[in-house]
């Protein structure tokens, strides 16, 4: 059954919160869940909202609101503008709705309804700039594809209709004042309108209308044309001289709604004023914008109401597809989505369009026995309704067997039978990726095998040569300067002016490696002497079964006795020195708990559980997906021996993030391109930091889909698998075809891969040959299968 659900928000402010009502029901029953709840002040929800209105009145051109001709202003900074100023409002308007004081609310919603409940929700505030608020937008609704939102008065009575004999549904359509606008189009959609009976009155004057409201009665109240609010008061322009209020109409329109008045639709600018007008009256139904709107989104918003109306949609369902639909609009009209909104009389119950006296309007064809000519025809038209049967039939299997395909590769995969085929995948779409420059914000300085032997360094290399070193590149101005060689005791000569390079340098990072319980060999590595824990990082990587790194670990708690004892990644150190000083980017907390950087979120991997690919991750500490750079050299690189023969150019380390490390020695890791020493390995997560942050979207961070759209992927090309099978082809064809659509599918989850998506090839190949494969077995032996 259909739910009803009714917020009351108190008298409040946003200063000081507002008090909270829920009642929730069965349609048309009384309110068996009553609850109570508060909304916590909040000055930044305001505030962001006049920040985005004033963003949005800057794309006003074309609107239906009357403006002065400077003010009609739109480019592309003012529409990124907008849509930057409506995510911040978004986010916020969420994030206190989410507020504790609020989530008994939330938790009895969730309680009472499923998503596939029909919900009429209603606010209930007097409160106009709680009204103006996106509401549609709160995360609740995404999960309740039918409900759909309106705006109540607190106060309201039931006025009982007259009733209507017509077979039409009687539509009066005033198009007022059209300066710089087109309303003929608005009359055109209704004109148009199947099963309507529709006057229109143009430009006209207050009599006019009076007449047609006191002599006629009518179902539907439409204008379109320019209006506004001021204050809380609305009017409508009906020509280039005359405006009208509500107050002036009042008598006329009380006669009209005695006599079955259900709907009034404003399709018109900034029309809260005149929906609080009309509910004085006790008008059942009103649809406005709630802002300014231009012409194109008030026709196209018309267009499609008045399809999904009349074509047996529910009132509150055929506005929210409606609505919905305008966000194909938003590339050039930000915030269009936002606009519609009904203002709902609690007493009343929506009709549908069969209760306006209205048919609805089949979109497939009836077929009339008096022709004659088809009657001729009658005995292959029933040919044609058994293949319809065949087809319908076939339609069914396929679709119950790409269900059953999808259970069988998914309950493989959850198994971890496909792990060790999916990587494999994962690193050959790595490979894949095309080539990029060398990140140039970063410097290698490495330690090359002649450097260890013909220089008679030796190795380990000595302190004295590490404090040269950093002696040397500290004259050239780097940012941050990453030490990734290991110095827990003295080697050498020189350990004394290391540890005073090491103290006096603010803008040197030196590595330490934290001990792991479950592993004996790995007993930790402590940190150099006198470096403080906020210049320390760990070295520590995340290997795979196979001891390829394909994770990066940014945070982890270390245990009490480890000689290690900070919890920040060395490539995370070097990040966010280098953000802080150069863009002034600090890190903070997430609404989730998670480093953000910017707008930038780093969602860790799962500690436990399935993930993509994986099985059974061992997702301990902080982790995400390696997005290494594909490139041959992820940064410039310079051997030790030039940079102590001073035989290095000043521009190669000024401004540039530097890690000193060895790439002549056993310190190698395994990759999905290859072996690859440690200090290009720690270069690469640097990199992917810094391009997740600023090199946006170019450079995103690899993320991974939640398990229900897993499903839903391989499920969609398992579907496809049958779809060509219940295309009748040739069964060579049928196989070039398969061949074809598995490559295809290979494009597309590498295309997304590159775009910073790992989504399942394998179990989606796997079910769509099943399917395609498992149906040509089937109809080979039964070939009557194929009629």
């Amino acid at each position: 059954m259909s739910k009803l659900v009714i917020l009351k928000l108190g008298e409040g402010s946003f200063e000081q919160g507002f008090p909270v009502t829920l009642l929730l029901g069965e349609e048309g029953q009384q309110f068996p869940v009553q609850v109570t709840a508060r909304l916590p002040q909040s000055t930044e929800i305001p505030r962001l909202y006049k920040k985005w209105r004033s963003a949005y009145s800057e794309i006003g051109k074309n609107t239906r609101k009357l403006e002065k001709p400077e003010m009609q202003v739109t480019n592309v900074s003012s529409r990124e503008d907008c849509k930057l100023a409506a995510q911040e409002l978004i986010d916020s308007f969420n994030d206190w709705l989410k507020s504790i004081e609020f989530l008994p609310v939330r938790d009895k919603l969730c309680q009472q309804l499923m998503p596939s409940n029909i919900v009429r929700f209603l606010l209930e505030t007097e409160e106009i700039q709680l009204q103006r608020l996106p509401w549609h937008e709160w995360d609740f609704f995404a999960d309740y594809p039918h409900a759909e939102i309106a705006i109540s008065p607190s106060t309201f009575e039931k006025v009982e209709p007259g009733y209507n004999f017509s077979n039409k549904v009687k539509i009066l359509a005033i198009l007022g004042d059209s300066t710089g606008i087109d309303v003929k189009a608005d009359g055109q959609i209704l004109e148009k309108l199947p099963g309507a009976n529709v006057k229109l009155l143009v430009e006209p004057q207050l009599q006019d209308i009076n007449h047609q409201l006191w002599e006629e009665g009518w179902d539907i109240l439409f204008f379109a044309g320019h209006s506004q609010t001021e204050l809380t008061k609305g009017q409508i322009y009906l020509n280039t001289t005359d405006r009208l209020t509500v107050e002036e109409l009042k008598f006329a329109l009380k006669t009209a709604i005695n006599r079955g008045l259900q709907i009034a639709i404003f399709n018109s600018c900034d029309g809260l004023g005149l929906a609080h007008d009309l509910a004085d009256l006790h008008i059942p139904q009103i649809i406005v914008m709630r802002e300014d709107v231009q012409d194109k989104v008030a026709q196209e918003f018309l267009k499609s109401f008045l399809k999904e109306f009349s074509l047996g949609e529910s009132f509150y369902l055929a506005v929210r597809k409606a609505r919905e639909r305008l966000q194909g609009l938003e590339q050039i009209f930000p915030s269009a989505s936002w606009l519609p909104v009904i203002y709902q009389n609690p007493a009343h119950i929506p009709p549908t369009w069969e209760d306006l006296g209205g048919k609805i309007q089949l979109e497939q064809e009836i077929v009339n026995p008096n022709n004659l000519s088809r009657l001729k025809n009658f005995p292959s038209s029933i040919k044609g309704n058994n293949q319809r049967k065949n087809r319908k039939k076939k339609f069914i299997n396929i679709l119950l067997a790409s269900i059953f395909a999808t259970g069988i590769i998914w309950g493989i995969r959850q198994m971890g039978m496909l792990q060790k085929l999916e990587i494999a995948a994962y690193d050959e779409f790595i490979q894949m990726r095309p080539t990029e420059k060398p990140d140039s914000r970063l410097l290698v300085v490495e330690a090359t095998e002649l450097d260890i032997n013909k220089n008679k360094y030796g190795f380990p290399l000595p302190d004295g040569i590490l404090a040269q070193a950093i002696g040397k590149l500290k004259q050239y101005q780097p940012v941050v300067i990453g030490l990734d060689i290991y110095r827990e005791e003295p080697k050498k000569f020189g350990h004394a002016e290391l540890v005073k390079q090491l103290r006096e340098n603010n803008n040197v990072i030196a590595v330490c490696r934290v001990s792991d319980t479950r592993d004996p060999n790995n007993p930790g590595i402590e940190p150099p002497s006198g470096v403080p824990q906020e210049r320390l990082g760990f070295a520590d990587v995340v290997r795979d079964s196979d001891g390829v790194v394909r994770r990066h670990l940014l945070f982890l708690t270390p245990e009490n006795n480890s000689p290690c004892q900070t919890d920040h990644a060395f490539s995370v150190r070097l990040a966010l020195d280098y953000l802080a000083t150069k863009h002034n980017i600090q890190p903070k907390p997430s609404p989730t708990g998670d480093l953000q950087l910017g707008n930038v979120v780093f969602q860790p991997l799962p500690v436990s559980g399935n993930v993509s690919g994986y099985h059974n991750i061992d997702g301990l500490g902080s982790q995400i997906l390696l997005n290494y750079r594909s490139t041959g050299n992820v940064a410039e690189k310079v051997t030790l021996s030039r940079l102590l023969d001073g035989k290095i150019k000043p521009e190669a380390v000024q401004d540039r993030i530097v890690i000193i490390g060895v790439t002549g020695s056993t310190d190698f890791v395994n990759t999905p391109y290859r072996e690859m020493p440690g200090v290009l390995l720690q270069a690469h997560k640097v990199s992917q930091i810094l391009s997740a942050v600023l090199d946006k979207p170019k450079r995103s961070l690899l993320k991974t889909w939640s398990q229900e759209a897993d499903i839903l992927w391989i499920w969609g090309w398992s579907f496809v698998g049958g779809l060509l099978v219940w295309r009748s082809l040739q069964p060579l064809l049928l196989v070039v075809v398969i061949i074809a659509v598995n490559i295809a599918l290979t494009g597309v989850c590498l295309i997304l891969f590159i775009n910073g998506y790992w989504v399942p090839l394998l179990p989606s190949i796997f079910a769509l040959l099943l399917v395609s494969g498992g149906f040509v077995v089937y109809y080979g032996q039964n070939p009557k299968g194929w009629e």
